[in-house]
């Protein structure tokens, strides 16, 4: 008797497409990177910088 794949395959190709729509919606809701580097610029203001911090450039990338 021969195993039936074609379930299986349709089900993984569905939760990939799922996983795939859900990492561009969240991807897509995030803010700019503009705007976060205004948000920390006025957080540390008389601050030492937090080492590690991406620029808006490389958060955009």
């Amino acid at each position: 008797m021969p195993l039936e794949t074609t379930g299986a395959r349709q089900r993984l190709a569905l939760a990939r497409l799922t996983t795939g729509l859900a990492i561009l919606n969240t991807l897509w809701h995030l803010p700019p990177g503009d705007a976060l580097v205004d948000e920390w610029s006025r957080k540390e203001d008389g601050e030492d910088p937090r080492p590690g911090r991406l620029s808006a450039e490389q958060y955009e990338a």
